[in-house]
C-alpha cells in the first residue's frame, strides 16, 4: 500500500540521514552573505554555523538563477576561519575576487561569482573579525 511506500522510504531517508556526518560548528564571527547581483540581488544571510550548501538544490542556502549546478559550494567553519570549498558540479565556474578557486579562505569584502550571481562575504564587527 501507499503507507507502506511511505514508511520505507522514511525508514531508508533516516539511515542516510544518521550516517551523513556535517561536523556542525559554529563560526568564528557570524558570516553575511549579500547576494550584489543577480536574481537575487538584495538577499542577505547571516549564518551562524556551518557547514552551509549553497546551489540550486540546496535547501539551505539555494541560488534561483538557471543553470547552476545544484552544490555550487560549501562555507566550513575551520578555527578562525571560514573556508570555501568548491562542489565538483562547478569546478571551473566559482571565482572569489575574479580568480578561480578550489578552495579559499575568506576575508571579509571578499566577492563570490557562480553564472550572473555574485555575493560579497562580510563578518560580524561584534566577533573576531573587522566589518
Amino acid at each position: 500500500t501507499w503507507r507502506d511506500s511511505v514508511a520505507e522510504l522514511v525508514g531508508r531517508a533516516r539511515r542516510v540521514g544518521v550516517s551523513a556526518n556535517r561536523n556542525v560548528a559554529p563560526f568564528a564571527s557570524l558570516v553575511k552573505m549579500k547576494i550584489l547581483r543577480g536574481l537575487q540581488a538584495g538577499t542577505e544571510w547571516t549564518l551562524g554555523y556551518g557547514p552551509r550548501d549553497v546551489g540550486a538544490a540546496s535547501i539551505d542556502l539555494p541560488l534561483y538563477e538557471s543553470g547552476l549546478p545544484n552544490q555550487c559550494f560549501r562555507l566550513i567553519p575551520k578555527g578562525e576561519d571560514v573556508v570555501l570549498k568548491v562542489a565538483e558540479s562547478a569546478m571551473g565556474r566559482v571565482l572569489v575576487n575574479g580568480i578561480e578557486v578550489e578552495n579559499a579562505l575568506l576575508e571579509s569584502g571578499d566577492r563570490i561569482d557562480i553564472g550572473d550571481t555574485q555575493i560579497k562575504i562580510s563578518f560580524d564587527a561584534g566577533g573576531t573579525r573587522g566589518p
